[in-house]
């Protein structure tokens, strides 16, 4: 059967999912490659030189080691990752606050945890409590590739 998680991702609806990747990637990419990934600058199919087996075993050893955890962010981040890689055809959201509901709706569902305290509503901070299988998960009933973001595997 299906794990508890990928239920719960696939009853989600759409733009929810969206908030869901963009979740996981604030908490697991670091802030520094916000503008390289998400700005539209980035050109996903440049040709990168051919890392040698050693720089692909530091690459993937970083790696783990920042998938281990979950690292705060701000609600503006997600948000600015969100309208990033949401596809343009779906930028018809009807407004902030249905999309503030979609937000407390993830956190109902346990998908994301708010870590600032809630007298803190001006610059609330959360985790993704999304796992890297279900992100996955919920990137592939979007079509959405988000292994671009996450460097070598």
């Amino acid at each position: 059967g299906a794990a508890a998680g990928d239920i719960r991702t696939s009853q989600l609806p759409f733009y929810c999912k969206y908030l869901v990747l963009a979740s996981y990637l604030a908490s697991y990419t670091p802030p520094a490659l916000d503008m390289s990934y998400f700005s539209g600058v980035y050109d996903s199919k440049r040709r990168r030189k051919r890392k040698t087996p050693k720089a692909r075993a530091k690459a993937k050893a970083e790696l783990q080691r920042q998938c281990r955890a979950p690292r705060k962010f701000p609600l503006g981040r997600m948000m600015a990752i969100f309208w990033a890689i949401l596809p343009e055809k779906h930028m018809d959201l009807p407004n902030s606050w249905e999309l503030w509901s979609q937000v407390r709706k993830l956190e109902r569902a346990g998908l994301l945890k708010r870590v600032s305290s809630a007298e803190s509503t001006d610059f609330p901070t959360y985790k993704s409590s999304v796992d890297l299988d279900a992100a996955i998960g919920v990137a592939k009933q979007v079509g959405f590739n988000m292994m671009l973001y996450l460097g070598d595997q």
